[in-house]
């Protein structure tokens, strides 16, 4: 199984487990409203957030550790 197959199998199984009304009921109960993604969304998400991010630690001068 390719490293791409594996992922895509596990992100299906718990998006179908995210998708049980009584996980989301236990979500709910803590304010979450979670998003069912691909993989590729992810990964997208991430990248958009790592940009923005960055933006914001160089416009405050945040040094990288």
């Amino acid at each position: 199984m390719t490293a791409v197959a594996f992922a895509e199998q596990i992100n299906k199984a718990v998006n179908d487990d995210m998708a049980l009304p009584e996980i989301q009921a236990q979500f709910e109960t803590l304010g979450v409203q979670p998003r069912l993604v691909t993989p590729a969304e992810l990964a997208a998400f991430i990248a958009g957030e790592s940009t923005c991010w960055a933006g914001v630690a160089q416009a405050a001068k945040i040094e990288k550790e």
